[in-house]
């Protein structure tokens, strides 16, 4: 079976065995109502500017949630310009954004980026993506020097007003506590399948919601089941209510 987004392929997988783990939209609906009553969709921190946040979703892979929203207020202060960091170089960003992890590779990212972004028409800015239809700033996005589909998707809901589903490691440990996908499925593979199955216009009130149940609730240790509102709807909460 070939997955599309929105008419672009971004890979397949057997059929065989999925489609009977795959939920019904009734049940994605409830359960995406059950966390917004729970949670109000919060503000993340996401950013309104597409290349503020592509800089932002950089910084919060595998980082602790101060450590990147501290990283990008001291890079932000040093370059209000983006342009200003290909004069900088990739050493100068390390150390701006030390103690958050990852600095090496994330500081190489941003520098790729911007470097890249130097070479376009547009310059360094993607401002010129607002307004454009869907398919053609996902497609322009994921060209991008390590920018892939989760941020792509990222950049549309928090910065774009476009409907879309992304898929972090908290939705998708979610996912599949549910029985959504399959355990074993990759982050990868997960986030494909999942932008196909939930429906567009519930997209960024599902993630951001998940997001902090992830965090606050369905945590990857010690997940918090008894407080969970989606425990009905979950094989592992389920098992914890007949343990109960």
């Amino acid at each position: 079976m070939t997955y599309h987004i929105r008419g672009t392929d971004y890979g397949s997988h057997s059929s065989s065995g999925v489609s009977s783990v795959f939920p019904r939209e009734v049940s994605i609906r409830e359960v995406c109502a059950a966390l917004a009553r729970k949670w109000k969709t919060p503000d993340l921190g996401n950013k309104d500017d597409p290349l503020d946040e592509i800089v932002y979703l950089v910084l919060a892979g595998r980082t602790r949630e101060q450590a990147y929203r501290d990283g990008y207020t001291k890079l932000k202060a040093r370059f209000p310009n983006w342009g200003m960091v290909l004069d900088a170089g990739p050493k100068e960003l390390e150390e701006l954004i030390s103690g958050g992890g990852l600095e090496e590779i994330k500081a190489a990212k941003i520098w790729d980026l911007m470097a890249y972004l130097a070479e376009t028409p547009q310059g360094i800015d993607l401002s010129h993506l607002k307004g454009k239809k869907r398919d053609f700033v996902l497609e322009y996005l994921l060209k991008l020097p390590g920018v892939g589909l989760k941020n792509a998707l990222c950049v549309m809901i928090y910065s774009l007003n476009m409907d879309a589903f992304p898929a972090d490691a908290n939705v998708i440990r979610i996912c599949k506590s549910m029985g959504w996908i399959p355990t074993q499925w990759g982050h990868k593979k997960s986030q494909r399948v999942l932008a196909e199955l939930v429906p567009d216009e519930i997209g960024r009130i599902l993630h951001v919601n998940m997001v902090v149940h992830g965090r606050l609730i369905c945590r990857p240790a010690n997940p918090q089941c008894s407080q969970c509102v989606i425990k009905g709807y979950c094989a592992y909460g389920r098992r914890s209510m007949v343990g109960d």
